[in-house]
């Protein structure tokens, strides 16, 4: 049986951001999206290595985020093409530029910025936070009738099964290649190769009968599972003086970065 553990993500170190209250790391999370998405990029820069610190401090270092990067190359290098031939601002359409190649950068950057906030926020808590940091913020909502409890359970329970069924997903993937092995393989290295490349996609294809299959069972027990039972749906009081001024800060920050950008 091959472990699970082995598909998880590396073990998180507690931080200085796990004493802020769920609502104050939700509320940083959103400023940070913010600023990848609409601040000039030097800023998205800045960020970009505060967050690549921030990672290495819960544990994740340099050579584990490296490697985390690493099967998404090829996609940004087909979104920098697709901006270098595109850009026509400063080329015609299908003419390669270098101002297509700094946009491909810059957006790359900004996607790369987005994705490492949300690691350091998902990689700073526990579910239960996350759950907690949305009851706070919608409360109000739940006067004007929208069930805040229940929405912050969708969110637990999507957030809870989606890793597991990557993570099953890897191990069917981990078994087919042991098989294929085992069984031995083409005769020659150029045939070994061409049904290399082509295996990939139909591997990824029968993937998608028994991962289906493995989302009907747990949707069959979900129901019994969570009954009677709830994450934690907001922790008592709300974020302390200090807390909002830093998100207040915070706020001021964004919006004088995108007034700098100059809605650009």
């Amino acid at each position: 049986m091959i472990n699970a553990a082995a598909f998880e993500a590396a073990p998180t170190r507690p931080t200085f951001m796990a004493a802020l209250h769920p609502a104050t790391r939700l509320g940083w999370l959103v400023l940070a999206v913010a600023v990848a998405m609409a601040a000039p990029w030097p800023a998205v820069a800045a960020l970009t290595l505060a967050l690549a610190a921030a990672l290495g401090g819960t544990g994740l270092g340099a050579g584990a985020q490296a490697r985390l990067l690493r099967p998404w190359l090829p996609m940004a290098a087909l979104a920098l093409l697709i901006h270098t031939l595109t850009t026509t601002a400063a080329a015609p359409l299908g003419h390669p530029s270098w101002a297509g190649a700094g946009a491909g950068l810059r957006a790359l950057l900004r996607l790369g910025t987005t994705l490492a906030a949300l690691a350091v926020y998902l990689r700073s808590g526990s579910l239960d936070d996350l759950v907690s940091g949305l009851g706070w913020w919608l409360r109000p909502l739940g006067r004007a009738g929208l069930s805040v409890d229940d929405l912050s359970l969708s969110v637990a329970v999507a957030c809870g099964t989606v890793p597991q069924v990557i993570g099953e997903g890897r191990r069917l993937q981990a078994v087919t290649r042991l098989r294929r092995h085992i069984h031995g393989g083409t005769p020659n290295r150029a045939a070994a190769f061409r049904a290399r490349m082509g295996r990939g996609w139909f591997d990824r294809a029968r993937l998608v009968v028994p991962l289906l299959e493995t989302l009907g069972r747990r949707a069959e027990t979900l129901e019994l599972a969570l009954r009677g039972r709830r994450p934690a749906a907001a922790v008592g009081g709300g974020p302390r003086a200090g807390e909002w001024a830093l998100l207040g800060t915070g706020l001021l920050t964004v919006v004088a970065l995108m007034l700098l950008r100059g809605g650009r």
